[in-house]
């Protein structure tokens, strides 16, 4: 993750409860097709689901 869309106290709060912060990568597992939120992989250890609303709001590289 390169960085965010969304600066709100509510959101940095959420993606640090989630221990997703800037420099940390991202796999994408799997997109949930009922509601669009997504399973990723964090520095290729903890797995997590992410809303449609919080993935919109990350600024990630593509390797």
């Amino acid at each position: 993750m390169i960085g965010v869309v969304d600066h709100s106290t509510d959101f940095l709060q959420y993606l640090n409860k989630v221990r997703l912060t800037i420099g940390k990568e991202l796999k994408l597992l799997e997109i949930i097709a009922f509601d669009k939120s997504l399973q990723v992989q964090i520095n290729r250890k903890e797995k997590v689901f992410l809303s449609a609303e919080v993935a919109k709001n990350l600024l990630v590289s593509v390797t």
